[in-house]
């Protein structure tokens, strides 16, 4: 783009100078009718949205390229322009000056991924949170902000480590940070990004305006106060996104500390490999999500992803949520859901409202909203459950707010102030005159149109008014000659022509000023109601948060109903216990009957769990982490009986995958992922490990899956649950006695194998590889090769390797390669058997061979 204004007209000149505060954003100039993009930005809108780039005028004898999109349709391109990651400045009209012919434009908002809040553009289902990052002396500073829920925490962190545990919790989808932020690897992933000035993250003036914010004199009752990084990067945030909104933010008044003890921590791996939200293609089909949400609003839909990674492990704030849904169960949940069924997005809605950005509709859907709290109360109170009773006291029915909107607003008002028909008749008197001035000017009009035609004698004459030309007196050419002389020419058309009366002209001036005045005052007053409710926004507020809790509860209790769920016990102590445990997401997607399996983890602090591929390990692992997230989101669980014990965090090493951006490997990420878990993992987490090894030679995989396996259950000592087709780990436990050996098997039938899905005790070696290929489809001729193969392996093979290299190195290392060896040596002497002709041998050649094969076994 030419930095060169002096050859453009003075509209492009003030888009120029518009654009020069925005280098890096697209920015949308309202022109009429269109929101029109130039230069680049027309460019960019063009390939990202598939828009047509024509040209406006010239600059420096250059075409200047222009794209654009009708405003009454600008809301659904800026939604796609989100999702790409876009920002947008908009740019309104806002009058002339004076005598000037230019129209004045202003940047009236940013939209930007982190801050939409918008409907139509902000997706219902999830919350846009923006995050910032901040790097002082000693720690990292982080905060987070909702808009819709008005959501405002911060944190510390004494590494980068602690730093993406919160990134991966909170998800941002846009992040800000200091313009000599080095460490921008750790949000690689977040499509938008913004830097920021290093005076934004001054620690004295984001102290203050956070205190301004709050209307405080200190952050002391925030428990921020001694968080400075944290201070810095909230202050920081803040300011942004007041720039970004150009009103003032009503709805955020206050702040808290984002602890993650209090929670079970789930990083980005173990969301992935659970499918906590999403499957692993992405979809929201056969996540967990898809199961645990049945809620009826956007609000409880947005909660339910929040909590889905925020497991709780404070037991008491557990049993609440668990005592809600045991009454609801015993309630009459159909009725109370009906009742939410028809409640709105009340968070957003109040999100805009301390905004200044409500539009008329947002007033008719809360107004509707609140009507059905009494309803909801009366609910409550009929359901003679004790803690509904006590919930129902909780709710403020805020009926002056309902009355407030049932006098003021239409039942039906226009989607937009400017376009009036928004206040209520009878609201204000003025407003009601300056309509029934209108009102009458319409039935004049109709008595000035009959008094015409019976004046005139022209029977098809018509009086009838257009913005742009007013009021008018409409004849066919055909009858122009029957005009009196009184008819003043106003339009000529192909067939008609307009005129003009004084009589008529008076009626308009009238009129007019009736209309434009009606506009100005309807405005007026919708402000005036806006800022009564900005008043009650804390009331508001703690409504939304109540509603949304209760509509995920009533979720719970409907889908525990359902699936025949049960209660889980909460216990500070170390155990999960789960009895005829099920998949909560695979047993609704299958036909035949779930196979139900048990686990006890307590003095059994392992499991090592083998079987065939496709045999059920991957599903019992991943169901036993399910089910413990399930028990502390305060949901009931699939199972017969569950007792799940404190948690602090679930790993998970699950699955191949590589990172060729990087220059990773499958390997390299699987070992990377095994030491993140060694490293960090303590007593009291969970950790699934799944085939660890596979992705190198047998031997070296073998070794270290056999060395991590002990380790984990010698040293770390957590939960976990470790499958694996390398038969030497089963063996640790001989060695150790907080190992359980635990297998799935399979049994062939009529040529084809039949998986069991039974959790067993033992170890099982055989995988049933070629017969999992075959099911595959692989063409017969490659599974009869195989079956070749392996038989003359198994007759070839000769174990030459140091069985000491396959041993745990800890205090029973000598019974351990004990075991190996022997192992060894018996496939040896199985070979010398098989090779024997019991036809031709003779008794005492048979009785030196046994000689034999007993010296090689002792």
């Amino acid at each position: 783009m030419e930095d060169n204004n002096k050859n453009v007209t003075p509209m492009m000149r003030q888009y120029l100078e518009i654009k020069s505060n925005y280098p890096d954003t697209l920015v949308l100039y309202r022109l009429g009718d269109f929101y029109e993009l130039f230069y680049d930005d027309a460019k960019k809108i063009a390939k990202l949205l598939d828009l047509t780039l024509t040209r406006r005028g010239t600059n420096n004898g250059e075409p200047i390229p222009m794209a654009g999109v009708p405003f009454h349709a600008v809301d659904n391109y800026i939604a796609r322009l989100i999702k790409l990651g876009e920002s947008c400045v908009i740019c309104e009209q806002v009058g002339t000056p004076g005598n000037q012919k230019t129209m004045v434009r202003k940047v009236s908002k940013i939209i930007t991924p982190g801050t939409v809040t918008d409907e139509g553009i902000a997706p219902d289902g999830s919350d846009n949170l923006i995050a910032c990052v901040f790097k002082g002396k000693r720690y990292f500073g982080f905060s987070y902000l909702s808009l819709s829920s008005g959501t405002f925490k911060t944190a510390v962190c004494a590494n980068e480590k602690e730093l993406m545990l919160y990134l991966d919790k909170v998800s941002p989808i846009e992040i800000v940070y200091p313009e000599n932020f080095r460490e921008l690897n750790l949000f690689a992933e977040i499509s938008s990004k913004k830097a920021l000035a290093p005076w934004n993250f001054d620690l004295q003036n984001c102290y203050k305006l956070l205190c301004k914010q709050f209307e405080t004199n200190s952050l002391f009752g925030f428990d921020i106060e001694n968080l400075e990084e944290g201070i810095c990067a909230a202050g920081a945030l803040l300011n942004y996104v007041k720039q970004t909104q150009n009103v003032s933010i009503e709805h955020i008044k206050q702040i808290s500390r984002d602890d993650n003890s209090a929670f079970v921590i789930l990083d980005k791996c173990a969301q992935r490999n659970l499918e906590l939200l999403s499957n692993l293609k992405g979809e929201h089909y056969g996540s967990l999500l898809s199961i645990l949400d049945n809620t009826s609003t956007p609000m409880g839909q947005r909660l339910i992803r929040k909590m889905i990674v925020e497991p709780l492990r404070n037991n008491t704030e557990i049993n609440y949520r668990l005592d809600m849904v045991s009454a609801l169960i015993q309630s009459d949940k159909d009725s109370l859901k009906a009742v939410l069924d028809n409640i709105g997005d009340i968070e957003r809605i109040i999100a805009r409202i301390g905004l200044s950005s409500s539009r008329p509709k947002d007033m008719a859907v809360l107004r509707d909203s609140l009507k059905m709290l009494p309803s909801l109360k009366q609910g409550l109170v009929q359901s003679n459950q004790e803690i509904l009773m006590d919930f129902n006291e909780q709710i403020d029915p805020l009926r002056d707010i309902a009355d407030l909107l049932t006098q003021s607003i239409l039942d039906n008002p226009s989607t937009f102030i400017r376009d009036g028909n928004v206040i209520a008749n009878g609201y204000n008197q003025e407003l009601d005159e300056l309509r029934e001035l209108m009102s009458g000017s319409e039935a004049l009009l109709a008595k000035i149109e009959e008094n015409e035609k019976i004046r005139t004698g022209i029977s098809t004459l018509k009086v009838n008014f257009n913005s742009v030309h007013g009021f008018y007196i409409e004849v066919s050419k055909a009858q122009a000659d029957k005009v009196p002389s009184t008819y003043i020419r106003r339009q000529t058309l192909k067939n008609n022509e307009r005129y003009i009366t004084p009589e008529l002209k008076e009626l308009e001036e009238k009129a007019l000023s009736a209309k434009e005045r009606s506009l100005v005052l309807e405005n007026e007053i919708f402000n005036e109601i806006i800022r009564k409710l900005q008043q009650e926004l804390p009331r508001l507020i703690n409504l939304s948060s109540k509603l949304s809790m209760f509509d995920v509860l009533i979720g719970f209790a409907a889908l525990a109903e359902r699936r025949n769920y049960v209660r889980p016990e909460l216990s500070d102590k170390h155990i999960i216990k789960i009895d005829n445990g099920r998949h909560p997401v695979i047993e609704t997607l299958t036909d035949s009957p779930f196979v139900s399996n048990s686990i006890c983890l307590d003095k059994k602090q392992m499991m090592v769990i083998t079987g065939p591929n496709m045999g059920g390990k991957s599903t019992f692992m991943r169901q036993t982490a399910l089910i413990s997230i399930m028990a502390r989101l305060g949901s009931y669980v699939p199972a017969t009986s569950a007792v799940i014990g404190n948690i602090d965090r679930i790993f998970t090493r699950i699955g191949a995958s590589d990172d060729l951006s990087s220059g990773r490997s499958t390997f390299m990420v699987e070992m990377e992922e095994a030491s993140s878990i060694i490293n960090n993992a303590t007593s009291s987490s969970l950790v699934l490990m799944d085939e660890i090894g596979r992705g190198t030679s047998t031997y070296e995989g073998s070794a270290l899956a056999l060395s991590i396996a002990e380790y984990m259950c010698a040293n770390v000592k957590s939960f976990t649950l470790f499958s694996t087709h390398y038969p030497e780990i089963a063996s640790l436990a001989d060695t150790y006695d907080n190992i359980e050996n635990i297998c799935f098997k399979a049994k062939e039938f009529e040529g084809k194998i039949v998986f069991m899905y039974q959790a067993n005790k033992g170890s099982q070696n055989y995988s049933y590889a070629i017969e999992v290929g075959n099911l595959a489809g692989l063409p017969s001729g490659v599974i009869s090769k195989a079956k070749t193969y392996i038989n003359s392996m198994k007759k070839h093979s000769s174990i030459k390797e140091d069985a000491s290299e396959l041993s745990p190195i800890t205090h029973s290392e000598e019974k351990v390669t004990e075991k190996i060896i022997y192992k060894e040596k018996d496939s040896e002497v199985e070979n010398r058997i098989k090779e024997l002709d019991l036809n031709t041998i003779t008794p005492l050649e048979a009785l030196n061979i046994l000689n034999e094969l007993k010296g090689k076994i002792l």
